[in-house]
């Protein structure tokens, strides 16, 4: 959460896990409160929002920052310094569980398998809470674009073989939407947790996503928990201040050019996350230079998205934490990720793949 965030988002998704959740799972709600602005006045509204829901269970504890990087450092820290439970369910604050059973389906896979990601299906909701499409209701497998955007497929393969996914029963996902995801916080600690690199917003399910799959893990949709969704879209989100893009190396006079338009600062961050990813887990492999080529116009990056790269290498923390992590664990690259899973689970290619060109 953010200060100048909306009224009465946090409370929604507060109150809908404490009003359908046995009290013996929970072990904590901690609601994660950062400055996105650097400097700007106390949120009042916030504040005793905030107050209020500490007052309604003890369950609820809040920690502040001084500072908004994104929600993927803000969990980190609290995942290192403050949590006791052993599996982890991270939310987005403008969520709604919709029935008494949500945790015990969703962490159930967690229990079977702990380097698993659960997630449950998302239903898009408008800001007054109702659904923005009440045929949005079917399960679906979570693909990635050549965009970084998660696409929803209704079903896997073709023709005689066509398959549906279940309605009841948990499978597998090559990828998955990020408001909501369950993970045991030994294994998640393990893979080295998600990169605390990646500021603002963007890309955090995607890096969870590929570092399970490419290090033996899964992803895994259970379609018995069900989870309302306002879109961040929906809501105006502060830009980036000067002095975060300063920090994170946006240069005013440079020139930002991502498939084929001026990308704003907030782009510029987003695909500065994306660059990391693929640093980490296609580097060198026909797949980052594909995403090159389809975003920058070439496989050699552009001098200023280059300098992002040049720092990530340069991070003695972050950075390398994610690189040993990968290695220490044995993970797999993104061509064997194309192949064994998206392959496997839904029957194509990625669009930065080049197995479907190879000559038979």
């Amino acid at each position: 959460v953010y200060k100048g965030f909306p009224k009465n988002m946090v409370s929604m998704t507060v109150h809908s896990v404490l009003a359908r959740t046995p009290v013996g799972m929970i072990a904590e709600i901690l609601v994660l409160v950062g400055d996105i602005q650097n400097g700007s006045p106390t949120d009042t509204d916030l504040d005793w929002e905030l107050q209020e829901l500490q007052h309604l269970s003890s369950f609820v504890k809040v920690k502040k920052s001084e500072e908004f990087s994104g929600p993927v450092p803000a969990r980190m820290d609290a995942v290192d310094r403050d949590v006791t439970g052993d599996i982890l369910v991270f939310m987005d604050p403008y969520v709604e569980v919709w029935s008494s059973t949500w945790l015990q389906h969703l962490i159930l896979p967690v229990m079977e398998n702990p380097r698993t990601v659960a997630v449950p299906l998302i239903h898009q909701l408008s800001k007054s809470r109702t659904l923005e499409d009440k045929t949005d209701i079917q399960p679906y497998y979570s693909t990635m674009t050549n965009t970084f955007d998660i696409q929803r497929m209704k079903s896997r393969f073709s023709g005689e073989i066509q398959e549906t996914p279940s309605t009841w029963e948990p499978y597998d996902t090559p990828f998955f939407d990020g408001p909501v995801f369950a993970v045991h916080r030994r294994e998640f600690n393990k893979l080295g947790g998600a990169d605390e690199g990646l500021a603002r917003f963007g890309g955090e399910n995607i890096e969870v996503s590929l570092k399970y799959w490419m290090c033996r893990g899964r992803v895994v949709m259970v379609p018995c928990t069900r989870v309302g969704h306002i879109p961040l879209s929906s809501f105006d989100i502060p830009p980036v201040p000067e002095g975060q893009a300063k920090i994170l190396g946006v240069r005013s006079s440079g020139e930002y050019m991502y498939y084929g338009k001026k990308a704003d600062a907030e782009t510029i961050v987003t695909v500065r996350n994306f660059l990391r990813i693929m640093q980490v887990w296609a580097k060198g492999q026909s797949a980052q230079e594909e995403f090159y080529k389809a975003a920058f116009g070439s496989v050699d990056l552009p001098k200023d998205w280059q300098r992002f790269l040049n720092d990530a290498e340069d991070d003695d923390n972050d950075f390398d934490r994610e690189e040993a992590a990968r290695d220490k664990n044995k993970c797999e690259n993104f061509d064997w990720f194309d192949r064994h899973v998206l392959m496997s689970i839904v029957g194509l290619h990625h669009p930065w793949s080049t197995m479907d060109k190879l000559p038979v």
